[in-house]
């Protein structure tokens, strides 16, 4: 082989082995968990919708993959965080925990969105009915929105029968 061709098969095979581990699901989950945790909710985006991609949704990694694209959404679209939360939640009920529900919804209040938290916590109550922790998580989205000033959720709480 000539220098040059070398230096081309290199480079190949070296491109070649970079997409290997960048199609992996579970590294992509992983590299989706890290950008969260630098504060790069776009590229964790990224990462975790490939992942979704090349897994089955009822699978832990799946269900990981989602969860980490609905908390990347949080920041950077609520209403598509909510949509992707509760479509995943009305296709694949039985594995979500009440404990989802509230972390999302959590999420959700802490990033001040609070009728998205609401249409979230109202699904887990749904789903989960007299689980106390989702009572608790109802009671902290009012008392967030008051501290607010948030007409809006407190009307909606209210007219759910919550407030």
């Amino acid at each position: 082989m000539r220098p040059n061709h070398r230096a081309r098969a290199l480079l190949l095979a070296t491109l070649a082995l970079s997409a290997c581990g960048a199609s992996d699901p579970i590294e992509m989950n992983n590299q989706g968990a890290e950008a969260l945790n630098r504060g790069d909710p776009q590229t964790a985006l990224q990462r975790f919708e490939a992942a979704g991609k090349a897994l089955p949704p009822e699978s832990e990694q799946g269900k990981r993959a989602v969860l980490g694209q609905v908390e990347a959404l949080v920041t950077l679209d609520p209403a598509r965080a909510r949509d992707t939360f509760l479509a995943y939640a009305r296709s694949h009920a039985a594995q979500l925990e009440a404990r989802d529900y509230r972390r999302v919804a959590n999420l959700l209040t802490g990033a001040r969105h609070f009728l998205e938290a609401i249409d979230v916590i109202q699904a887990g109550d749904l789903a989960h009915p007299g689980d106390e922790t989702i009572g608790k998580m109802i009671t902290l989205i009012g008392e967030e929105a008051k501290k607010a000033d948030s007409p809006a959720a407190l009307q909606k709480l209210k007219g759910l029968g919550y407030l």
